[in-house]
Order: structure tokens, then sequence, then C-alpha cells
């Protein structure tokens, strides 16, 4: 499993966000993308997985262009989880969950398929939401049950676009550690954006962090990215390093001018 991405210029209309983006994953682990807002985070994902057209510049996924690649391709190697739904049906969490089986059933459900998504659901400890209409669940729940839809998918790319933006912080860490787990024990990349760095610091392989006007400033390990004078750099705040069970947390000190 690869991700290529070289000399990448996107935007949207002639807005341009993403500029001369160099980026290269490979194989299972956990990548979290930290950044300001505004530097491009969404819109590089979303050009990982053909959701949108980079104005210069190449995506390959695993060798191939992936402006050659149909939406069908795509699904079958990329599973994206989009920072909120705009989902507002009465399907049962359930049904909503197996929809994620689509490229693998084919639309018709197996027993198979039924098991995957019982676990799925327990996993993320939505099993007493099974029956629920999605969209009575709280944001939050919407969230988690995107998380299901996502890994039910069973691909060897799995993306997430803010996973933990509605949850509170035992959630936070509960589903940034599921997602290591998942990339160690199930042979997945998952790459996901996250706004709390001491968190992406606790559990990612790699980090990969942005700076306005959307360019990668370093991609490395935590030790490597998470400094003081990062931090300062790229997000115009003081703070100290220290490490804790070998990897950095950062401690705030002061907004600077």
């Amino acid at each position: 499993m690869r991700i290529d991405i070289e000399n990448m210029d996107a935007g949207y209309g002639d807005k341009k966000i993403l500029h001369g983006i160099d980026l290269h994953l490979e194989g299972p682990g956990l990548t979290c993308i930290i950044g300001p807002n505004g530097v491009g985070k969404s819109t590089m994902i979303k050009c990982m997985n053909k959701l949108l057209t980079p104005t210069s510049g190449t995506v390959k996924v695993n060798g191939r262009d992936v402006k050659e690649m149909s939406r069908k391709e795509i699904a079958n190697v990329i599973s994206y989880v989009p920072v909120q739904t705009d989902d507002v049906f009465a399907m049962p969490v359930f049904d909503t969950v197996l929809i994620g089986r689509a490229n693998k059933s084919k639309w018709k459900t197996s027993p198979q398929d039924i098991v995957k998504v019982k676990k799925a659901l327990e996993v993320l400890g939505l099993t007493e939401l099974s029956d629920r209409p999605f969209n009575e669940l709280s944001a939050g729940q919407h969230q988690t049950v995107a998380i299901a839809r996502g890994l039910v998918q069973e691909t060897e790319i799995l993306i997430l676009d803010e996973p933990t933006s509605n949850l509170d912080i035992r959630h936070q860490i509960f589903i940034t550690s599921l997602m290591h787990e998942i990339a160690v024990q199930k042979n997945v990349m998952v790459i996901m954006i996250s706004h709390n760095l001491n968190i992406a610091s606790m559990f990612a392989d790699n980090i990969v962090l942005m700076e306005k006007p959307g360019r990668i400033k370093q991609i490395g390990p935590a030790n490597d990215v998470i400094t003081a004078e990062n931090i300062k750099d790229v997000y115009n705040v003081g703070c100290e390093i220290v490490i804790h069970q070998g990897r950095p947390v950062m401690l705030l000190d002061q907004i600077l001018n």
C-alpha cells in the first residue's frame, strides 16, 4: 500500500489552497495530519481519493494515478470517512453501517456482511444503538457510526477527516488508539486529520505537519515533528515540550504576537 503525491497544487475555483505538496506514505501504520485551520488538510486528503482534482501535480495510489482510476476502483482500495455527514435519513444504525459493505457484497447482503457489521458496532461501542434511527443520534454518535461504516469496507487504506471532532477527550483517545490498533493488527494504512496534537503524538507512527499557505513543513515521527520551535512557527503559540512515555507532550504557554 502506497500513496505518492508529487508537486501538487489544489484549490477550489480560483482559490489556491495547496502549494507544491510532496508526500510519500508506504505500508501499514497511523499517520496523523496536523496544522492550523485553513492550511489545506482536508483538501489534501480529498485529492488522495479523487474527491477533488489537483490543478497540477500527481497523486498515485499503489503506483496508479488516481485520475486513471474509476470511483469503484478507488473504493476497493480506500475507505473515506468525512468530517461530518449530511445524512438525515431514518435508516437504523445497523443498516447505515451495512452500506459500507456495498463494495464487497455488490448490494447482496451475505451472512459474512452481517458478522462484519456486528463486529464493527461492538468495537466502537455502538451495539445498543443498532436499531436506533440514524437521524436521532447526536453529532458524536453520527461520527462514530461513520467510522464504523468506513471500517467495514475493509480496504487497505483508511482516510478519516477529523474523526474525533465531535467527541469528548475520552472518546478522542479511544478512537485514535483504535485507529493505531487497526493499522497494526489489520495491516492497514490509516491517515487521519487531528487537531489534538498531544493525542496525535501519543499514537501516531508518523505526523504530517502543515503550515500556511498550504504547504507541508515537516514529516516524521512525533519526537521530530512536535517541537517547541515548530509549534511556534506554525501555530504562533509558545509551549514547553516534555517527554512522557517516550513521546512529546505539549504544555501550552501563551499566544504569541
